[in-house]
């Protein structure tokens, strides 16, 4: 899956970027890190793929995500790089597609109050699931 990325969004990314230490996979595949991960990290590349990188967690080499993972990627690198704009490269909810009964559509998810949040496995973090 490819995401199109908006020069606006691109600047924006290349700026937070700029701001701090680039690591291996950003400077090889001309990427932004999402999430660093308690797991593989996730990459936004320049060109619209996400890209996982388990090499530091299990030893899964570099590859390309999934859609549902790059959903859910998207979704943890809006929060934690602050840049809500990444959430604009979702599909929007379709007519008739009902609001993800897990989340109540708020794209997070926890087994119990006292855990912390982490993207709905319902919905990839969406916020809604396919009509049925």
């Amino acid at each position: 899956m490819r995401f199109v990325l908006s020069s606006s969004l691109l600047r924006e990314l290349q700026a937070w970027r700029a701001s701090r230490p680039l690591d291996g996979v950003e400077r090889a595949h001309d990427a932004f890190c999402l999430d660093p991960g308690l797991g593989p990290a996730s990459f936004l590349t320049a060109d619209g793929r996400v890209l996982v990188d388990g090499t530091c967690w299990d030893d899964t080499p570099i590859k390309e995500a999934s859609e549902a993972e790059a959903f859910a990627s998207i979704v943890v690198g809006a929060r934690k790089m602050g840049i809500d704009k990444l959430l604009d490269l979702l599909p929007r909810q379709p007519d008739g597609a009902p609001t993800c009964a897990r989340c109540n559509g708020s794209r997070y998810a926890s087994a119990a109050p006292e855990l912390p949040q982490v993207v709905c496995p319902d919905c990839h973090g969406l916020g809604w699931t396919a009509a049925r």
